[in-house]
């Protein structure tokens, strides 16, 4: 490659396959989310229903809700767990 590095330049990338709508994944991308800026009530952020989302992880004491905004709450660092 250090030889010829056209090789590497005029090659397209790699194509990722990820399902953006993977609860799992979704669930790891809201706690980041969150971990930047709270969710104010009425947010969307993909296609599921962010309340019951926003809920579930209040429940599990990921976030806090004060009035109409959820505020993270957990000691964790929540981009380690994504990849």
């Amino acid at each position: 490659i250090v030889q010829n590095p056209e090789y590497f330049f005029t090659r397209s990338p790699e194509h990722c396959r990820v399902n953006p709508d993977n609860l799992i994944i979704l669930l790891h991308h809201i706690k980041s989310a969150a971990f930047e800026l709270p969710f104010e009530q009425g947010e969307r952020f993909g296609k599921e229903d962010l309340m019951e989302l926003l809920g579930y992880l209040e429940e599990k004491g990921v976030l806090h809700r004060v009035d109409q905004r959820w505020h993270w709450a957990a000691d964790s660092y929540p981009a380690d767990e994504v990849s």
